[in-house]
């Protein structure tokens, strides 16, 4: 169920929302573009006004979504990251509507904050069919996020499909940035397409379906992620999966596992 509410938080009943809200934040100039945070309530009635500068926002309880929803509403600070914030992780999902990136982007973020961290996570849509470009974006650091902007640089980008390394998301990469993707190409081909940029494919379609899984590549892409960037765990990202995923957990662990295990081999042909 979900209510249409103006900007007053006094309208929420904590009783009926004891732990989280997702909060669908629409883009003035994009009908078809919108932020999704999800805030924890106790959070919500002091930050709201800070963090939301919208004409409406709709609400939905936490039962609608799997459990351990995690971005973190955080207040309007500089819009650009911290100097001497070595710390902040910066990661950009990328995929076309229908293949997972935003469920990948929710699994991240819940991994991250089982390991204690603070993590702000946001996405946007291209258009409410299925092939078109849906994006999520997730900062993660040891203290709390006070950026309130699309991420310029990312540290990590993980993209369900290579033919979207261009234009604006590649924009976003630079000389240090690690850029997964879902590929049967070589490393040497990106070296060649991509020049300067640190790619490194993964067959996730292989992957999926060697463990069962037909067409889900989330497993697999986001166990090649998490060991490029070195986070969250592999421990914890798969029993994250376990948590969230409703069947098949034997599958997409050993999907993850494969997808952790290939990143492995590959960041040595990679690195500098």
């Amino acid at each position: 169920m979900a209510r249409r509410l103006g900007h007053r938080p006094e309208a929420i009943n904590r009783a009926q929302h004891p732990q989280q809200v997702e909060i669908k934040v629409p883009e003035p100039n994009h009908a078809h573009s919108s932020h999704i945070l999800l805030v924890n309530v106790s959070d919500f009635q002091n930050q709201f006004d800070e963090c939301i500068n919208s004409t409406y926002i709709e609400l939905a309880t936490g039962h609608h979504h799997q459990q351990n929803n995690t971005a973190l509403c955080q207040a309007p600070d500089a819009q650009q990251r911290p100097e001497g914030d070595n710390n902040l992780l910066e990661i950009i999902i990328q995929g076309r509507g229908g293949q997972g990136a935003q469920t990948a982007g929710n699994l991240l973020a819940s991994a991250f904050h089982a390991q204690g961290l603070h993590v702000q996570s946001f996405a946007s849509y291209g258009g409410a069919r299925r092939g078109t470009p849906v994006n999520s974006h997730l900062r993660v650091d040891d203290r709390p996020i006070r950026l309130r902007c699309d991420i310029e640089r990312a540290d990590a980008i993980l993209c369900f499909d290579a033919s979207l390394l261009e234009g604006r998301l590649l924009a976003t990469a630079d000389d240090n940035t690690l850029i997964v993707t879902n590929s049967t190409r070589s490393v040497a081909e990106f070296a060649s397409i991509l020049p300067g940029k640190r790619v490194i494919p993964i067959d996730a379609l292989s992957i999926a379906r060697q463990q069962g899984l037909g067409r889900i590549v989330n497993s697999a892409l986001l166990g090649a992620l998490a060991r490029a960037i070195k986070a969250p765990t592999l421990a914890v990202l798969t029993q994250t999966l376990v948590d969230n995923a409703p069947k098949q957990h034997d599958e997409n662990i050993a999907a993850c596992t494969q997808g952790y295990h290939c990143a492995e081999r590959l960041l040595l042909e990679t690195t500098p």
